[in-house]
């Protein structure tokens, strides 16, 4: 049985305290529980890159759903001097709210760390898993540690007896710095209690290292971009149509030259694309600095991840132009879900993930096939509703996600017990 909730006051400001919610959550179906008695005394701490307050992803989403069922900490990473001394904090930041049985442990921004104080940076560490482990005793609750990402593997030596499920997001190798996580991947691939991928490519990547790889792709919060929004979305009302956008990270792993493509092709039209970008603009050479000189192209800061659905619903058809490098081999964007579930046309990159929805997602091949593929989609030539589409992404909620993980963790416990 969950354990009963507490709220917790610590002086530093480390922590913050569960907060109350509805209990009908958009995008949370009811879709059951596993028994009441599943995994009892058993606590899911959470280890990603991000804080909470941030744009979500899956290694937000899943332990937000996964609260539903066993009790959950997400434990941010270290504050890094360059957020508190810098003028302009590099990560977006937003009022997010925490579910009933979430727990975010918070570092004080008044002690930073740094890559060139590793030292301190060592004993920082140490700090905050001796106080976790001193919390997690007094409530008498012993975890069960969820990773997102090697890097946070040095955490098991402080539980070490604690399972381990390393979850596969992202290929990190493949990231800029990831070969310096070879080793410690290889490590928790090796020994770890469980491990999932977000997609059978990425699976497969793995398994010289590792056969019995799960495979649980991402979702979509279906409930919050299926429900039309009480008030409608305006941002865009000024942009002549068609209105071909994107919403999400802007960075390498965008097409440059596609959107190029795209833009030429509807002078008209209006290509949009929403959220933080990730180019320099110290290289005036740089594609990106050109598409952005376009007059129909129009790049806008992020918004609150409660304003996408309303943004998206304002679009013509939505597009996801990846590049098609060793990151899309492996990957699965969670932007095809939302945008399906808004009920858009929806036009990629045949990316794994797209290819896997190519009944709802119409595929551009290659760069020349944008224009076309995208009439195609304001043409509604397929003769998918929008409906249909949403009835697609509804088999990918989060929560159906997170109870399938649930029983991973439920048989993964009983292996042990039986050992």
């Amino acid at each position: 049985m969950k354990p009963p909730s507490r709220r917790f006051s610590a002086d530093s400001g480390a922590m913050v305290p569960e907060e109350s919610r509805q209990d009908q959550q958009p995008g949370v179906l009811d879709i059951g529980s596993p028994p009441p008695d599943w995994l009892p005394g058993k606590v899911l701490v959470t280890s990603a890159r991000l804080p909470w307050a941030t744009i979500w992803r899956s290694a937000h989403q899943i332990p937000r759903h996964m609260a539903a069922h066993l009790e959950c900490v997400y434990l941010e990473p270290l504050v890094h001097a360059r957020r508190v001394f810098s003028r302009k904090d590099e990560i977006i930041t937003f009022t997010m709210p925490v579910p009933t049985g979430l727990t975010v442990w918070r570092s004080p921004r008044w002690l930073p760390t740094q890559e060139r104080w590793p030292n301190i940076e060592s004993t920082l560490r140490g700090f905050r898993m001796r106080r976790l482990r001193r919390w997690l005793d007094h409530r008498e609750l012993q975890p069960i540690l969820y990773i997102f990402d090697s890097k946070y593997q040095y955490r098991r030596r402080y539980f070490p007896s604690a399972p381990v499920v390393y979850h596969l997001y992202d290929d990190v190798l493949r990231q800029e710095g990831g070969e310096e996580l070879r080793d410690s991947e290889r490590r928790l691939l090796e020994t770890a209690d469980l491990v999932i991928a977000c997609s059978p490519e990425l699976a497969d990547s793995k398994r010289h290292l590792r056969s019995d790889i799960e495979v649980i792709p991402n979702g979509v919060d279906y409930g919050m971009f299926a429900t039309p929004p009480i008030t409608q979305s305006t941002l865009l009302q000024t942009l002549p149509r068609p209105r071909l956008g994107y919403v999400g990270a802007i960075n390498r792993k965008l097409d440059i030259p596609a959107l190029h493509e795209i833009a030429e092709a509807f002078p008209s039209g209006s290509v949009i694309l929403v959220g933080p970008v990730g180019f320099s603009k110290d290289q005036p050479s740089h594609p990106f600095q050109a598409l952005v000189e376009r007059s129909n192209v129009h790049v806008l800061p992020p918004v609150h991840p409660f304003m996408v659905p309303g943004l998206l619903r304002e679009l013509d058809v939505g597009i996801a132009p990846y590049t098609l490098d060793s990151w899309a081999d492996v990957s699965f964007p969670l932007k095809l879900f939302e945008m399906l579930a808004v009920g858009i046309p929806t036009v990629s990159t045949p990316v794994p993930g797209a290819i896997a929805l190519k009944k709802a997602v119409r595929l551009a091949t290659n760069r020349e096939d944008w224009p076309a593929t995208v009439r195609g989609a304001l043409a509604g030539d397929g003769g998918m509703t929008a409906e249909a589409r949403q009835a697609v992404a509804r088999d990918h909620d989060w929560s159906i996600r997170a109870r399938a993980i649930a029983g991973l963790l439920a048989d993964t416990m009983s292996n042990r017990a039986d050992r």
